[in-house]
């Protein structure tokens, strides 16, 4: 339940579907396939900007091989995700880059 909460509450928190127009130029997002599902992640030169169950219109890439901020952030997130889903993290050290509405973000910051 725990695992499944969290998924929840991050995509909540990094505004599902944010990429239905097209990302900025520099997000990329990488295909993860986790103990319990596929997952999508999305980042930026500043951060993770989502966790999706589908794919979405942002370019996607086949490896995290590389030394680009958004490659080293995704590497980041599967290391941490992967500790998570085999019950050896409980916390995360991600930076974020948030994308929502202005209220959106007002909410998520109070």
């Amino acid at each position: 339940m725990q695992k499944i909460l969290f998924l929840t509450l991050f995509a909540w928190y990094s505004g599902l579907n944010a990429f239905s127009e097209g990302p900025p130029m520099s997000h990329i997002q990488y295909h993860m396939k986790s103990k319990i599902c596929d997952l999508y992640l999305i980042a930026s030169d500043l951060g993770l900007c989502a966790i999706e169950w589908e794919k979405q219109n942002v370019p996607l890439i086949k490896t995290l091989s590389g030394s680009e901020p958004q490659k080293q952030i995704l590497k980041k997130t599967v290391d941490q995700l992967e500790q998570y889903f085999s019950g050896n993290r409980k916390n995360f050290d991600l930076p974020v880059d948030i994308i929502g509405t202005d209220f959106q973000i007002q909410v998520w910051q109070a």
